[in-house]
């Protein structure tokens, strides 16, 4: 009998988690709901039962910005990760995600600019939009693995991370999915006039 009591309260136990991605699944889908406030460097949103993740890929890498239920901006510093690339030809590869702490990336930038390999990652774009891009992307931790995506179009890799350490209780570690999508520009340079 004690058995029957403790299988009951353990899959009452696993069915309220999944009412909770339920509801929160289903407050993100009302009307008037945005995912603005973890959208802030242009990527694409992913949920999960506890978090949001914003997935920004470049020619060159992909990053994975943090964020807690109520799109709030989280620390990364003792998450750790890995993504593995899949890609329409079949093959994978698979990636450690590595911290990359507020404002370490724009000194990053202004380095790849003065040896000249800024056009060659960014093109047309002008150095003063690419340093205002860079100081926008580094205000926040993030998580970033190198990649090769010069010859794919978007939609053709599909990357599944898997973070560990994160500091929620009801979520310690997330596993989701995104397709590869530039990054939206526009969004990104509307957005840094707010």
């Amino acid at each position: 009998m004690k058995l029957k009591i403790y299988l009951v309260l353990w899959l009452a136990m696993l069915s309220g988690n999944k009412l909770l991605a339920q509801e929160h699944h289903h407050e993100e889908s009302k009307a008037g709901h945005s995912h603005a406030k973890a959208a802030m460097h242009g990527g694409e949103v992913v949920m999960t039962i506890a978090h949001h993740f914003e997935v920004v890929w470049m020619p060159d890498h992909v990053m994975v910005y943090l964020y807690d239920r109520n799109q709030n901006p989280l620390v990364a510093k003792d998450v750790t990760g890995e993504v593995v690339f899949q890609f329409k030809d079949g093959k994978e590869y698979k990636a450690t995600l590595n911290l990359m702490e507020a404002g370490k990336m724009q000194m990053m930038s202004e380095h790849h600019a003065e040896g000249g390999q800024h056009e060659m990652m960014h093109g047309k774009t002008s150095k003063e939009e690419m340093e205002a891009m860079h100081k926008r992307m580094s205000n926040q931790d993030h998580l970033v693995a190198n990649v090769n995506l010069e010859n794919a179009n978007e939609g053709e890799v599909k990357a599944t991370f898997t973070l560990k350490g994160l500091i929620n209780k009801d979520e310690s570690e997330a596993t989701f999915a995104s397709k590869y999508k530039k990054m939206n520009m526009l969004q990104h340079e509307s957005q840094k006039h707010e």
